[in-house]
């Protein structure tokens, strides 16, 4: 079901970025001689480039390979993805492959950006463990009972979509909100797939907010949009992909044992 949706998103994605940020009158066509000048400016492949393929391709490894390395080595306790991460980061710094300095790595590091991801996942997080997540999903999907089955879909896409801006955090958005909309079908008398498939694709959609997911402060980090200009463009995607995701569980659910009507 999120095939048919991310389809249908892609076409309002790309009209929705070029009402809010049009397109600027840039030549970017590179002729072929300055692509090879540039080529050649960049010199024959560096034992550094070689030794930062190699460290990314043993992360990829390792990520990939984690569930066999786990079930062989019972290495469960200390192969995560984070540990697989921070250690293949580690390996920059060695002696003998000398790709960073510690230095190098102060300065082109953008600090600022980290501490949004952790202030982000610490409001998250302060709020699931208060209680108040838990609160705001239940008043906000108490009256689902009045509404089309339609409206039902409609509104609990666009209602997870919205307390994204609250929980900051598509995990505990994915935590918070399924196992309640599980509850709230059954207590509705209706599918528990009808609320919970499409509150568990929108969990990862991230539209409004940077802190959302760690790929937005990526790009936003790059210095090229402000918060605003995504809140901006986000409001308006939150709304397309609302009645995204409603079409595509509404129309192919039923090949999948979802019926609405």
């Amino acid at each position: 079901l999120g095939v048919p949706a991310a389809a249908m998103m892609i076409p309002c994605a790309w009209a929705t970025l070029l009402v809010c940020f049009p397109l600027e009158n840039l030549d970017l066509r590179l002729e072929k001689e300055e692509v090879e000048a540039r080529q050649v400016e960049l010199g024959p492949f560096s034992a550094r480039e070689g030794w930062s393929l190699a460290i990314l391709c043993l992360a990829i490894l390792l990520w990939v390979g984690q569930p066999l390395i786990v079930d062989k080595y019972a290495a469960a306790d200390y192969l995560s993805i984070s540990f697989v991460a921070l250690a293949c980061s580690l390996l920059f710094f060695l002696p003998k492959i000398d790709v960073l300095t510690w230095k190098t790595a102060q300065r082109e590091i953008d600090w600022g950006a980290i501490i949004l991801i952790m202030t982000g996942l610490s409001v998250g997080t302060a709020v699931y463990r208060t209680g108040a997540a838990e609160w705001v999903s239940i008043v906000s999907f108490s009256r689902l009972d009045a509404v089309h089955p339609i409206g039902q879909v409609f509104l609990v896409v666009l209602g997870v979509c919205l307390m994204k801006v609250l929980f900051s955090s598509n995990t505990l958005t994915g935590i918070i909100v399924v196992p309640l909309m599980i509850a709230l079908s059954k207590q509705l008398g209706i599918s528990s797939a009808l609320l919970a498939i499409p509150a568990g694709i929108t969990s990862s959609l991230s539209f409004i907010l940077v802190t959302s997911a760690p790929a937005n402060v990526i790009l936003y980090a790059a210095g090229y949009f402000s918060i605003k200009d995504m809140a901006k463009a986000g409001l308006i995607m939150t709304i397309w992909a609302s009645a995204a995701v409603t079409i595509s569980v509404l129309l192919f659910g039923r090949f999948c044992g979802i019926d609405a009507f």
